[in-house]
C-alpha cells in the first residue's frame, strides 16, 4: 500500500515518473521538502528542529506535511528516545502545519538468532504506544518490523510493515527461517 524510500530525490523520482502510492521517506532530505508538498510524500522525522523547520516550509505554501516520527528502541542512528516521545509529541502537535501520522521505530538485531534485544525494543515501543493511547494521543500509523520481525514475532500493534527483501521472498537470514519455522 506505501513506497518507503531513504531519500527525498527518490519519492520525487517516484513521482515524476507516474508512481502514485504514498510514500515515506525514511531518512535523508536531500532535496527541497517543497518538492513534496501535495504529492503524498511523508516525513520521517528524528527531532524538534527537523519538525519545526518542516513546520515553516509547509506555512510557506499553506499546506500541511505529514510526518512519521522515530523513535529510537535501539539502532541509535536516528530518533527520539521512548521516555522523551510524549512530551515531543505533544510540542509537535503545537505546529499549525505539521501532522503527526505515523510513528516507528526499526528492530536492530532482528535477524539474529538471539531475539533478547528485538524482544526489549518490541516492548520499549508497545510501552510507548499504550501511554499515547492512555494519553489519548492517536497516531494512525503504527509500524516497526523490518523483513525479520514481520515474519518472527507477533507484530499486532502495527499496522503498516516495512518488508524490504521479504517482499522478493528471501529470508533475511538463515536464523529469521529457522525461527520462523519454529514458530509454524
Amino acid at each position: 500500500d506505501w513506497i518507503c524510500v531513504l531519500k527525498l530525490s527518490e519519492a520525487l523520482t517516484l513521482r515524476d515518473n507516474g508512481i502514485n502510492k504514498p510514500i515515506l521517506i525514511l531518512g535523508i532530505i536531500d532535496d527541497s521538502p517543497s518538492k513534496a508538498i501535495n504529492k503524498q510524500i511523508e516525513f520521517s522525522c528524528f527531532s524538534l528542529d527537523e519538525a519545526t523547520e518542516l513546520n515553516q516550509i509547509a506555512q510557506q505554501y499553506q499546506s500541511h506535511i505529514n510526518i512519521h516520527l522515530k523513535i529510537d528502541t535501539g539502532l541509535s542512528r536516528f530518533g527520539v528516545y521512548p521516555d522523551q516521545a510524549v512530551a515531543l509529541i505533544r510540542t509537535i502537535q503545537q505546529l499549525p502545519y505539521i501532522s503527526i501520522t505515523g510513528i516507528w521505530s526499526h528492530c536492530t538485531e532482528s535477524y539474529k538468532a538471539d531475539q533478547t534485544f528485538t524482544r526489549l525494543q518490541l516492548d520499549q515501543f508497545k510501552s510507548l504506544l499504550m501511554q499515547l493511547e492512555e494519553q489519548k494521543i492517536n497516531i494512525p500509523i503504527k509500524h516497526m518490523g523490518n523483513s525479520a520481525a514481520t515474519t518472527a514475532h507477533n507484530l499486532s500493534f502495527c499496522n503498516l510493515f516495512r518488508v524490504g527483501l521479504g517482499v522478493y521472498g528471501y529470508w533475511p537470514s538463515e536464523a529469521t527461517r529457522i525461527i520462523t519455522q519454529e514458530k509454524y
